[in-house]
Formats: structure tokens, sequence, C-alpha cells
């Protein structure tokens, strides 16, 4: 099994925040919440570094998209390429224009919200509420319409409140780049593949959990983000390369309840050939869900590697 092997090729390191839960949860919504925190981060790094950061991909727009047969029209947004990395496996499309226009409409909000807060920087309650018909997308909408969208449990919004004021000015602070939702380049696994941050030489994960400890699902993610990232397209010369080359060399955890950014080197949790490993053993995983129908999607020679 691929996890396994992640876990005799590294060593996880030891960690616990050693400080008090700064935004306790105030419903038992964990994971809706903690999407429409990853929302509000998306927002508040296009507004504080306008210029610097390229216009971020909304996954849950990609997703509506889908499921209006990809003819969404938004008034005041042109929607971005879809990237292939979003489309496997997502929602059935809906056949019922009513429930598109629905869709539109409240897209439609949610892209006016943004562009608010993006003039104005002032959180709004009407973006707060965008931030989580977006994640309420995301993490609850099947192929079985939810006429519930809109509505959104107060006791969510005050929960998302008091994780927005956890975070410091200094929070994801960087020097050369910022990109959001970068490009890992495959889609085997969709809650495997899609990273939060790159953050100048470290993938960072958000995670808005109760315990702020690194646990051995949190550390397997990280890794798989790091391998993706910097052995995409590998070649037997990347290969071998040192870790401490890569540009991006550090895996992070900023756990959003305590407000603490956790970072460590990426060369010291692997062992001896442990990315070799890893990336030898990913090949078979990508094979099977990326050289779908006959299309190549991923380019490696290292299937040719021993």
């Amino acid at each position: 099994m691929f996890l396994t092997i992640i876990d005799k090729n590294t060593k996880m390191p030891k960690y616990k925040v050693e400080t008090e839960m700064k935004a306790e949860p105030l419903t038992k919504n964990y994971s809706l919440v903690g999407t429409a925190f990853d929302y509000f981060i998306l927002f508040y790094l296009k507004k504080k570094h306008l210029q610097e950061i390229n216009e971020p991909v909304w996954k849950a727009e990609i997703i509506c998209n889908t499921m209006a047969r990809g003819k969404l029209e938004i008034s005041n947004h042109k929607l971005f390429e879809i990237p292939t990395r979003f489309m496997l496996n997502r929602r059935t499309p809906l056949k019922d224009e009513k429930k598109i226009k629905q869709l539109v409409t409240l897209l439609d909000s949610a892209q006016n919200s943004y562009h608010k807060y993006i003039k104005t920087g002032v959180v709004s309650e009407e973006m707060l509420q965008s931030c989580f018909f977006l994640a309420k997308i995301e993490t609850s909408l099947n192929s079985k319409f939810d006429s519930n969208l809109h509505l959104i449990d107060q006791k969510d919004i005050e929960d998302l409140k008091n994780l927005i004021n956890t975070l410091s000015s200094e929070a994801f602070y960087f020097k050369d780049q910022c990109i959001i939702k970068p490009s890992l380049g495959v889609t085997f696994h969709p809650n495997l593949t899609e990273v939060d941050l790159l953050v100048d030489d470290t993938i960072i994960d958000i995670k808005a959990t109760i315990e702020p400890n690194l646990t051995r699902a949190i550390f397997r993610q990280l890794v798989i983000y790091f391998i993706l990232y910097n052995f995409n397209g590998a070649t037997k010369f990347t290969l071998e390369r040192p870790i401490n080359n890569f540009s991006v060399n550090k895996m992070g955890i900023y756990f959003a309840r305590h407000g603490v950014l956790y970072k460590f080197n990426a060369e010291d949790v692997f062992l001896p050939s442990g990315t070799k490993n890893i990336v030898l053993s990913l090949l078979p995983l990508i094979d099977k869900y990326e050289f779908q129908k006959g299309k190549k999607r991923y380019d490696s020679d290292l299937h040719y590697y021993h």
C-alpha cells in the first residue's frame, strides 16, 4: 500500500502546539467552517497582495460549472480555465434549468462580495456568508441538489469570525512568492492532491482542527504534496537531486484555531533514498488514474527507471 511506503521512507516530526486554543468551535460543522476559512484566506491574501498574487481559482465555481454542463455564465466574472486536477470525479450535471439559475444567482452574489472586499477591505456579513456558500458546495453538494445552500448557521459565521481574529498581520508573510492552490500536476486522489498554499520555499496546508497535532494523516498529506510538486515530470536527474537543492524544500501546517504556523525542513524527514522510493511507488497510482482512455497527462521518464 502506498501510504505504508511513505511511512517506511520517512520519519515524522513530533510536534504539538503548546498554546491555548484561541478560537473554540461553536458547532460541530468542523469541515464546513474550515473550508469557509480556506476561502477567506484566499480572499484575504489576494486583497493584501493584489499585484503579487494571481487571481485564484475557486473550486466551488468549477464544481458548479460541471453541474451546469459547462454553461455557467456569471455576469461580473470570467470563468477561469478549468484545471484538469479539479475535474476528476466531480459532480453530476444538473438538468433542471431553475436549479442552474439558482447556482448562478448565488455565485453572482459571492463574486460581488469578493470584489467589494478586494476594493474596500471590509469583512462584511455578506462576504462571510459567501465564504460559507462556496464551502457548502465543496463539502455537501452531491448529485442531489441542495436547495438550502443559502442557509447558514449564525454560530458558524461567528466561528469563522473568531478564526479570522486569530490571524496576525504577519500570517503567510512572503518575500518572493505566494501561490494559492498551486498546481501539483495530477489528480489521482482529489483529497490528497489539492494543497492550500505555496509560500516562498514552503508548501502549507491549513487545518482548523481542535487538536493542533501533526498527525500521521496530515504528515502523509504534506509528503504527497511535496513529492508531487517537486517531482512532477520527474527525471532520473531530479530523482537523485538533494532535497535542499529544490526551491521548495519545507512543509508546513497552519493551525487556524491556535493561530500557529508550524514548518519543518523536508530533508529532516526523508530517510536515505526515501524520495526515490516514494516517487517510484507513486507512478503506478498516477498511471491508473491519469492515463485514462489512452490520454497521457503525466510527463515523466521514470516509468523506465529501475
